[in-house]
């Protein structure tokens, strides 16, 4: 499953962005694993406005002047608005704008994940049947290292071909001592 792409909600962003708060050990390993094993982090353009609200100006300028080094979704789906009414989703804010968008970019398969800690956005994948493919940082955490930290169940060559040799002499001591 190498080479897919997820989207981070601004929940994520910002912790990882604000250089005056520690990193969460939990992020900076998901990036790793990412860049590792070539998964692209990416945001949805509407998370600029996200961004713009954060009261607190010194981060808003860092995580603003950061946001850069990520991916944009180039031309993202757009929810019609009978589609978000279909499935009892509401967009009463600028948030549940932001939200819904984030939410449109994985049901239509923009994106393959989503990684959010907001319980409201992880009760709307449910309704619109993309749960499994929202996470909380725990859950994408272990998604990751189950994904990409699997043993390898045949033993490099170098050893199976000892194992050959090794054998092929156990064999011809076992033939020597039968004459």
């Amino acid at each position: 499953m190498n080479n897919f792409n997820v989207l981070i909600d601004t929940n994520i962003i910002i912790p990882l962005e604000d250089t005056a708060r520690t990193l969460d050990v939990r992020l900076a390993e998901i990036r790793r694993i990412c860049s590792e094993n070539s998964v692209v982090i990416k945001i949805h353009p509407e998370q600029q406005q996200d961004l713009l609200r954060d009261k607190d100006e010194s981060r808003r300028a860092i995580v603003m002047s950061r946001k850069e080094q990520y991916s944009e979704i180039q031309q993202p789906p757009l929810w019609e608005t009978d589609e978000l009414n279909s499935f009892a989703i509401t967009q009463s804010n600028e948030n549940d704008k932001v939200d819904n968008s984030l939410l449109c970019a994985v049901y239509k398969n923009a994106v393959r994940f989503l990684i959010t800690e907001d319980k409201e956005i992880h009760n709307k994948a449910k309704k619109l049947g993309i749960a499994e493919r929202v996470y909380y940082i725990d859950q994408f955490f272990g998604f990751l290292h189950k994904e990409f930290d699997k043993p390898t169940s045949i033993p490099p060559l170098g050893i199976r071909n000892l194992k050959r040799r090794k054998g092929q002499r156990l064999r011809e001591k076992y033939a020597k001592a039968k004459q």
